[in-house]
């Protein structure tokens, strides 16, 4: 299909055609140019809106952290208070239990909530203990309380901890005797796989490595 249009035939069409022209070229510029304003400003605003979206991110899991970190201090500052040469203090294993199992329930972003004693080195009764909730074939005092299906928290024995790899959470800070993060890392969780990180605070006491 051919389309036809009139030609001008005077010098006053030609001026108005030319007008005309000139104004739709403009006006074609303007639009290409705000098209393309428009697209640059709106590619600052997402780079913008997804920085700061980073950032408040990157402060949660900061303060995440932080908070794990002084719920991790705090428990084993107490706990050294055991092997304190000067004025030790006398905690069971079911005080200790206790103390381990609020810390989990008072903050809802836990997963678990740990101590691993060396053999013999919180009471010297692990015989005493084998097998029991808690702990495992050697008796060792091993307490995990971790969050279970319903929402509650539950206990039982750490494992894997005398393995290379998944057992970093334990070999890690008993090898360093420094505060750490290990992971990301898989631990069976209420029977199920989690991957998860753990915040170490090793407890030692005049250099000895207890737990």
């Amino acid at each position: 299909m051919k389309l036809q249009f009139p030609q001008p035939k005077t010098i006053q069409q030609k001026i108005a055609l030319w007008t005309g022209a000139a104004l739709l070229a403009t006006i074609t510029a303007f639009v290409l140019f705000s098209s393309y304003n428009a697209r640059n400003e709106a590619i600052e605003n997402a780079k913008a809106t997804a920085t700061y979206i980073a950032t408040v991110e990157a402060g949660k899991v900061k303060a995440e952290i932080e908070q794990a970190m002084i719920a991790a201090r705090t428990t084993g500052e107490a706990l050294k208070q055991i092997k304190n040469k000067t004025n030790p203090i006398s905690l069971t294993r079911d005080q200790v239990n206790a103390m381990l199992k609020s810390v989990n329930e008072s903050h809802p972003q836990f997963i678990g909530v740990y101590t691993n004693w060396e053999p013999n080195a919180f009471d010297g009764r692990d015989s005493e203990f084998i097998n029991k909730p808690g702990h495992d074939k050697t008796g060792r005092f091993l307490p995990y309380w971790e969050k279970n299906a319903s929402g509650g928290v539950q206990v039982t024995a750490l494992v894997d901890y005398d393995k290379e790899g998944p057992g970093d959470y334990y070999q890690i800070p008993k090898r360093t005797k420094q505060q750490s993060i290990v992971g990301p890392y898989e631990y069976p969780v209420a029977g199920k796989i989690v991957t998860m990180a753990s915040l170490l605070e090793p407890i030692v006491v005049d250099g000895e490595f207890y737990a």
